[in-house]
């Protein structure tokens, strides 16, 4: 009873959750182009990975998404000389699977996210990079993994960095992970592993 009181909260939701998303977006677009001053670049990133089965997660799970980011040099991130750059990421996530045995089920998530990324050369102009962060992601739905609307997601990833006619292109993979920091038991989570494609200009 409970997975079909679920499975219709879920259905009566994500007409909504798609229109707050497209809102969303549609927002963080408007409000980064209209302050060409602030001293921030603007980027854009695509990915799609699955599930990691580490601890706690059971769930196998396929997820594609975007986001909107801006960037700026902070000396607050200066590591030995190294330039670091604070992030801030809006993001927009489709997740379909479930654990062995159960129907597949579909959440749409909402997310916000904080990073500190820092920049290495490598070769010919490129570059090597590395971030770290935390942020808040809210779901349309409830899982084995997930079971909690609200949620903590730290995120870590390596990529490579390539100038392209002064814009910046990006290839990576990333770390995901998205849990309710104990707010609510059993606090199982689910991790991700995703390639990641950006843009920044």
């Amino acid at each position: 009873m409970g997975y079909l009181s679920n499975r219709m909260v879920s259905n009566a939701s994500w007409p909504r959750t798609i229109f707050a998303a497209g809102v969303f977006i549609l927002g963080s677009v408007v409000v980064s182009a209209a302050a060409p001053d602030t001293g921030y670049e603007r980027g854009a990133l695509v990915y799609s990975g699955g599930t990691v089965v580490l601890v706690g997660s059971q769930e196998r799970r396929v997820v594609f998404g975007g986001a909107l980011r801006a960037s700026r040099f902070d000396r607050r991130l200066t590591l030995d000389r190294l330039p670091g750059r604070i992030v801030y990421e809006t993001s927009y996530t489709y997740s379909n699977g479930s654990r062995k045995g159960r129907p597949r089920n579909t959440y749409h998530g909402l997310g916000a996210t904080v990073l500190a990324r820092y920049e290495f050369p490598y070769h010919g102009g490129m570059r090597i990079y590395s971030e770290v962060g935390w942020g808040l992601f809210l779901t349309s739905r409830i899982s084995t993994d997930v079971n909690n609307p609200v949620n903590s997601t730290p995120v870590a990833g390596v990529g490579l960095v390539i100038p392209s006619r002064g814009d910046e292109f990006s290839i990576g993979v990333r770390f995901w992970h998205i849990s309710n920091a104990g707010t609510n038991l059993p606090n199982k989570g689910q991790n991700q592993l995703l390639l990641v494609a950006g843009w920044r200009w």
